[in-house]
Order: structure tokens, then sequence, then C-alpha cells
């Protein structure tokens, strides 16, 4: 985010030579302003492209913005949970599914190893790079779903007309892609 002459907040703003406009928002927020056409390329992780279900198209793997998205429980709890908190309900839902696990999904936005000290629920599928935060909270990591990574995502029709465009502004903002090892 920047600010104008005026002091004003600016969320958009333009390259040195004019070409190109750029866009900051939530990591969150990027798939839809892709999917909609906004913007013809954007920077978002991995689980966050996962997650959102939009018609958008993964171009790449950033190396860096490592994360894993995991599947935790109480270190003395068994495997089955009743609740499960996370930012991740798509991702959480296909996982309990392919599991054949019968849980409730709380959705929350943030602190979501706090639920389950708070007794909203008993297991909680959520990012770690280091697993600190979830031994902090007597957390025990079960299962992965996700190596993540900041990636690189396209407005599918932008792909189609603009190829050209979008092939040299991959090329300068990912000369190398990411190793497909998780390094967390």
């Amino acid at each position: 985010m920047g600010f104008d002459a005026k002091g004003t907040r600016n969320y958009c703003s333009k390259s040195k030579d004019g070409k190109y406009q750029f866009i900051l928002a939530r990591a969150k927020d990027i798939p839809a302003y892709v999917e909609a056409g906004i913007a013809d390329i954007g920077i978002t992780g991995n689980d966050i492209y996962n997650e959102a279900g939009r018609e958008i198209t993964l171009l790449t793997k950033l190396p860096f913005g490592y994360c894993r998205l995991v599947y935790a429980t109480k270190t003395n709890n068994g495997y089955a949970p009743k609740r499960i908190a996370t930012a991740f309900p798509n991702l959480a839902r296909k996982y309990l599914d392919r599991k054949g696990l019968a849980a409730e999904i709380v959705v929350l936005d943030g602190a979501v190893e706090a639920s389950v000290a708070a007794g909203m629920a008993d297991a909680v599928i959520d990012l770690t790079s280091t697993g600190k935060t979830l031994a902090e909270n007597d957390l025990m990591i079960r299962d992965e779903l996700l190596c993540s990574s900041a990636v690189i995502i396209a407005n599918t029709k932008a792909l189609a007309s603009k190829k050209q465009k979008l092939a040299i502004a991959l090329n300068a903002l990912a000369p190398s892609a990411a190793s497909e090892e998780c390094p967390v």
C-alpha cells in the first residue's frame, strides 16, 4: 500500500513506464481479483489457490513463503475429531471426505490453535512452518494436507488472449520455480 500526494491510501500503482498497473490486496482476495479479470495475474499462496476453488490457472510455484497445511489434535487425543477449527473449510471438507471422517467444521480466521484450548474444537487444520505454535498449544501434527509456497496465478481467459505478454511478466517475476520438496 502506498500513499498519494494528499496522504490518501492508495492500493493501486503503475510501473515507472506506465505499462503495468499493480493492485495491492490481501492474499486471500487475489484469486477473486484474478478470476474477475481485474488482474491478469496475481501472487498468492498455494493454500489459498487450492482453497478458493476459482476458475483460474496456476502458472508456477515460487521459491518463498513456504508453510504446510496440517491436521493436528491434542497430543493425548485419538485421530477421529468431532469438531475441527480451520480457516480452510473447503480443503478441510475434502480431507475429511478422503479420510472417511465425519466432523463438524468450525470456520475461524485466525488463532485457530486457541480453539482447542477454549473447547470450541478438538482438532485443527491450520498452517504451520515450524510447528512451534501447535506444540505450545499441546497440539500434535497427525497429517499433512499440502505444502504451500507463494504461487503465480492467472486469469484463464487472459492467459489465452495475452499469452505473450503474460509470458514476459512471468519470466520477470519467476525466473526460477520452487522446488517440489517442502523445505518446512
